[in-house]
């Protein structure tokens, strides 16, 4: 595999996730759900491509700033933790002001698909996570479906599928194999 084609799986799965904060942000009210997590590469795994802390918020912070209209988010960071976790604090611009929330995010992979889950929100320093459960598996899947559609569309041409998933403190590491 060239190192082109690497790359264009690095900037996938980059894109993908920058992608998604948007829709993570929705899920800001949702509770939590257990979920299963892969401490390295599963078995067939040949290509490890790593998502940096640092590139995600570069990215989303150029994204929020040049987004042209108004966007409901004014700033934002992501950290990731180890057990494929992400926790992020948002300040959303509202009617009443600029607004707060933060929490907790984990990811999955199933079957070749990702799968986000929140494990904890807070609006300002209110936890609302069970606020929202009515709400939760509509807005998860509806997150998940994008998320694995743009995967699809974007991965196709490199002929790769998705295997799995960790974290350390810095790295999130996609596993991925040829189809």
């Amino acid at each position: 595999m060239s190192d082109k084609t690497i790359m264009l799986i690095i900037g996938v799965i980059a894109g993908l996730l920058l992608s998604c904060i948007g829709g993570l942000l929705m899920l800001a009210t949702a509770p939590s759900k257990p979920t299963t997590v892969s401490a390295g590469p599963p078995a067939g795994a040949v290509i490890e491509a790593d998502i940096a802390e640092s590139y995600l918020n570069r990215t989303f912070a150029e994204n929020v700033a040049g987004g042209g209209a108004k966007s409901p988010v004014l700033d934002g960071r992501v950290d990731i933790l180890p057990g494929n976790r992400l926790k992020f604090v948002a300040q959303l611009d509202t009617p009443l002001g600029p607004f707060t929330t933060s929490g907790a995010i984990t990811i999955a992979v199933r079957d070749g698909q990702l799968k986000f889950h929140v494990a904890e929100v807070r609006a300002g320093q209110v936890p609302v996570t069970l606020l929202a459960s009515p709400f939760l598996p509509a807005i998860e899947a509806q997150i998940n479906e994008q998320a694995n559609r743009q995967l699809a569309e974007r991965s196709a041409q490199a002929k790769v599928k998705l295997l799995g998933v960790t974290s350390d403190e810095t790295q999130l590491k996609f596993f991925l194999a040829g189809k």
